[in-house]
C-alpha cells in the first residue's frame, strides 16, 4: 500500500490490516490524505475507520467514516448496528462504505433476489442516519462475481453519503468510478 500511496503522491496513511493470505484476503482499509489536512483517529476495527478533520485550532470540525460490511446475512444486523452507532449528528460527516448490500432490488443484474428482511433493515438505518447520497459519475456497478454464462452478478456495492454541512464545507466533493 505504501507504493500505492507514493505513486498517488499522497504524504499520509491509516491502515486496517486485512485478514487471511491470498487470494482468501478479506476486509481492510486504507485511507490516503495529502499533508495540508490534519486528521485524527477516532476509533477503528475490522469493518470501520472513524477520523476527524481538525480546525486550526485542533478541535474536530468534520468526520469521515469508512465502512467495510459484514459480508455474511447472518452478520449484516452487526453492520446496521455499527453505522447506528457511527451516526453522531453533531458535525458534519461522510461516510464511504462498501456495505456489502444494495438498498433496493432492481439494484442487482442478475442473479437470485436478496433478502427483502435484510433490504428493509438496510433502509431503515439509512433512513435514520437522514444522508445525502452523492451519487457517482462512471459504471453503476463497483462488484461482480466475474461468473459467465449469464451467470455474472453485478451490484453497487459502494456509496458515499453526507449529512450536515459537510457538502457545504465541501462543495466539490465528486464520486467517480473508475474501470478496473
Amino acid at each position: 500500500m505504501d507504493r500505492i500511496r507514493r505513486r498517488l503522491g499522497f504524504s499520509n496513511k491509516l491502515y486496517v490490516d486485512c485478514e487471511g493470505e491470498g487470494k482468501r484476503r478479506i476486509r481492510g482499509l486504507t485511507l490516503f490524505w495529502k499533508g495540508h489536512v490534519d486528521l485524527a483517529l477516532k476509533s477503528w476495527s475490522l469493518n470501520h475507520k472513524e477520523v476527524e478533520g481538525l480546525g486550526s485550532d485542533g478541535k474536530p470540525i468534520w468526520r469521515l467514516m469508512g465502512i467495510y460490511g459484514f459480508p455474511d446475512d447472518e452478520d449484516k444486523p452487526k453492520t446496521w448496528d455499527l453505522i447506528r452507532s457511527l451516526n453522531n449528528a453533531e458535525l458534519p460527516w461522510l461516510c464511504f462504505a462498501d456495505f456489502t448490500e444494495i438498498l433496493v432490488q432492481d439494484e442487482k443484474q442478475v442473479g437470485p433476489p436478496k433478502s427483502q428482511a435484510l433490504l428493509d433493515e438496510f433502509q431503515k438505518v439509512v433512513l435514520e442516519c437522514d444522508p445525502r447520497d452523492l451519487g457517482f459519475t462512471g459504471y453503476r456497478y463497483t462488484w461482480s462475481n466475474y461468473r459467465g454464462n449469464g451467470g455474472n452478478v453485478q451490484e453497487p456495492l459502494d456509496c458515499f453519503f453526507a449529512r450536515g454541512a459537510w457538502l457545504t464545507i465541501f462543495p466539490w466533493n465528486r464520486v467517480r468510478h473508475l474501470p478496473k
